[in-house]
Formats: C-alpha cells, sequence, structure tokens
C-alpha cells in the first residue's frame, strides 16, 4: 500500500492507532500511525496531525491492488 491509499480520520470508521511521528514534505506531511501490530505510514495535507493524537486509519476508496492468489 502507498501512503496516499490511506486516509486519516479523528472519528471511526477505520483501524484505531496513535501518531507516532510527522514528516514536512513541502507539499504535504508523512504521518507515521502506530498500530495495534504494525504502523502505516500516511500521505496528509500539512499541519493536521501531532504526534501522540488518537487517529483512525482507512483505505480511500478504490485505494489498493487486487492481486491473485
Amino acid at each position: 500500500m502507498r501512503p496516499e491509499e490511506f486516509r486519516l480520520s479523528t472519528t471511526k470508521p477505520g483501524l484505531q492507532g496513535t501518531v507516532s511521528s510527522v514528516r514536512y514534505f513541502g507539499n504535504h506531511d508523512e504521518v507515521e500511525v502506530a498500530l495495534p501490530n504494525n504502523g502505516v505510514r500516511v500521505r496528509q495535507p500539512i499541519g493536521q496531525w501531532v504526534v501522540g493524537q488518537t487517529v483512525f486509519v482507512s483505505l480511500v476508496p478504490n485505494g489498493g491492488w487486487l492481486l491473485q492468489a
């Protein structure tokens, strides 16, 4: 999954996590979110998230790829 295929929210639905870092990349932030069993990196608009904040992670509509086994 690519960082831009995730969405963050302060309310459900989604997996609950905690912002562990925020990195500024000029026209966006990359937000690291610690989840119960792993973590994800999420591309977000600048200045919306802070370390320690509780967030909910979900996929954007049509995000990701379906792989055949």
